[in-house]
């Protein structure tokens, strides 16, 4: 059995991310699944997308020295770290990435992860050479340049100075940070047409309205998609001013009146 806590958020809240085509373990889908019944069943216009790559999982381990570690790791290499369940797996990135269906570089980088050496503990996975002895590790957690076709293995000699565990993702690259940014900006130009549509929507319908009552107005109008600032709101007030939608009333200028 396993708890699964999630959050579901719309595009509006969260910008589009590239997610990560993989298979999960069995129990993680069936869960996933009986989630998406259950989001579906009450909300029946909505689709649901699950972002892998945002997520985590916590696994219980037993270490052949019979310590028992609890272990967080990202969603994408959570699946990689149990196919070394068992005696003597030995698995190349090449083999995890045909059968979890992941594309290589993702492989990689979640590979990467597990055999990186981190300041309280040691890797979980190691490399080999393909006498079978274990490479001694570098800074980055591996004794060779981790390729394609290297050989895992699970590390027996694993170490912690803590019960709790935290393996952190690889850091994106400079690319995908642009990538990342640039979805952000497309986001909030998508943001700012829907305010600026929400407060004509209000002051075409109430011709006259105070400052702090359009603010409220426009918030409840998109609050199904997400609900903006008071400086994002006022900042389109300014624009649509400035664009001759609609204007200041002459006796408060804390009042907006609607241009036909």
């Amino acid at each position: 059995p396993i708890d699964m806590n999630t959050t579901v958020l719309t595009w509006g809240y969260w910008p589009p991310t590239d997610n990560i085509a993989c298979r999960l373990p069995l129990d993680m889908d069936r869960a996933m699944q009986a989630f998406r019944t259950y989001y579906l069943s009450r909300f029946k216009n909505k689709r649901l997308e699950f972002c892998v790559a945002l997520g985590t999982v916590d696994l219980r381990m037993v270490h052949t020295n019979n310590k028992r570690y609890e272990v967080n790791v990202p969603s994408v290499c959570a699946h990689p770290l149990l196919m070394f369940e068992g005696e003597g797996v030995i698995l190349t990135p090449q083999d995890i990435s045909q059968q979890l269906g992941m594309e290589m570089s993702e492989t990689m980088k979640a590979i990467a992860a597990l055999i990186r050496n981190a300041a309280t503990h040691s890797p979980l996975l190691k490399q080999q050479n393909s006498s079978g002895a274990v490479a001694a590790p570098n800074a980055a957690g591996g004794g060779h340049v981790l390729q394609p076709s290297s050989q895992l293995v699970f590390n027996k000699e694993f170490k912690s100075r803590h019960a709790k565990i935290k393996v952190a993702a690889v850091a994106i690259s400079k690319d995908r940070e642009g990538a990342v940014k640039e979805l952000r900006e497309k986001v909030d130009e998508d943001r700012k047409y829907k305010v600026d549509a929400a407060i004509v929507r209000v002051m075409k319908s109430r011709r006259t309205l105070g400052h702090q009552e359009l603010v409220q107005e426009v918030q409840k109008v998109t609050k199904d998609k997400f609900v903006p600032t008071l400086e994002e709101v006022k900042r389109r007030i300014e624009h649509l001013i400035e664009r001759e939608f609609i204007e200041r009333n002459v006796d408060s200028r804390s009042t907006y009146n609607y241009l036909a």
